[in-house]
């Protein structure tokens, strides 16, 4: 093979129950279409698995995505940090939305370590079904989370109250990077699915 390109706008999506787990030696496994960083990544019935002692933190996609909404379905578990990041450039530059303690949500920037740049109210519970949407375009981050129930009789998925966060990030913003899951002092966090589609 000489050259090997793709063109066209990008529509990212996983769906955990489609996923592998890799076994490179007998002790040694990843999740397929993941590069994890630290923590305990693993698939169980169809979801991804995430927990940590300290942190841990796993990445998808490409380097290069600019301007794009990631969507993920998360339920958080155990413990108070459970977060998604976008335009992650690596272990010490990415932005993420966490569900913290104190029935708040925030909007993050990790530079070599997390900082709050807005957070808000929300009483998240451990065990729900969350939908967490971020769209990064440009400076200006713009994320959503709400509560998924599946209604019991027409098997159709109702929603409740959404919370907001925005931010215009002016010092040294990032303005590409890939999609991931993160985790923090002893958390545990499943996901569904993850989608990302390229603002135009």
């Amino acid at each position: 093979m000489d050259d090997l390109w793709a063109d066209g706008t990008p529509d990212y999506r996983i769906d955990f129950c489609q996923e592998t787990t890799e076994v490179w030696t007998g002790l040694h496994k990843e999740v397929s279409q993941f590069t994890r960083l630290k923590g305990h990544l693993y698939l169980d019935q169809g979801a991804l698995h995430l927990s940590c002692a300290d942190f841990g933190e796993a990445y998808t996609g490409r380097y290069d995505w600019k301007d794009y909404t990631a969507v993920f379905e998360m339920t958080p578990l155990t413990g108070e940090n459970n977060m998604v990041n976008v335009r992650v450039q690596g272990a010490i530059r990415s932005y993420a939305v966490a569900l913290l303690a104190d029935s708040k949500i925030a909007l993050l920037k990790n530079e070599n370590g997390y900082r709050i740049l807005t957070e808000t109210a929300f009483d998240w519970k451990a065990g729900r079904d969350y939908e967490v949407s971020v769209c990064a375009q440009g400076a200006r981050l713009h994320a959503e989370i709400k509560e998924v129930l599946v209604g019991c009789r027409q098997n159709q998925q109702l929603q409740t109250e959404t919370a907001v966060l925005e931010y215009e990030d002016t010092d040294h913003p990032y303005l590409q990077g890939v999609v991931g899951v993160s985790v923090r002092n002893g958390s545990h966090a499943k996901y569904s699915s993850i989608r990302m589609r390229c603002n135009s």
